[in-house]
């Protein structure tokens, strides 16, 4: 009839049984590999390796987090882009080289798609 729930009745203060599933991608932090040492804005070595990365907003833009473990290794500037850059995940990380001298590495979350420009140390 008109107005009948169309799934599974619940019980008033339960919590649907897939609820956890997007908590579950959410907190899934995107690790990424950098085969190069790359340098950041302030003369800081981002030695080869796998990174762990999140986001943080502050008063002055965003950054990206490189973490090996629970130890912050490095935080660079980055520009919100709003592109997805075609990623099916919901959580993302990438490391793409742009030419020898520079790679970009581009995240997205639930809240932002941002990017940044770093250096390749020679």
């Amino acid at each position: 009839p008109k107005g009948a729930p169309i799934g599974p009745q619940m019980q008033e203060g339960a919590t649907p049984a897939d609820s956890n599933s997007f908590k579950v991608t959410y907190e899934d932090y995107p690790t990424v590999m950098i085969p190069v040492t790359l340098i950041t804005a302030d003369h800081k070595e981002i030695p080869p390796g796998y990174y762990r990365i999140l986001s943080a907003k502050k008063e002055n833009g965003y950054f990206l987090n490189f973490y090996q473990g629970s130890s912050l290794v490095a935080k660079i500037a980055a520009i919100e882009t709003g592109d997805d850059h075609n990623q099916k995940s919901l959580n993302y990380a990438k490391v793409i080289p742009v030419n020898d001298s520079f790679m970009n590495v581009i995240y997205g979350d639930i809240d932002c798609n941002i990017e940044a420009v770093v250096r390749i140390k020679h």
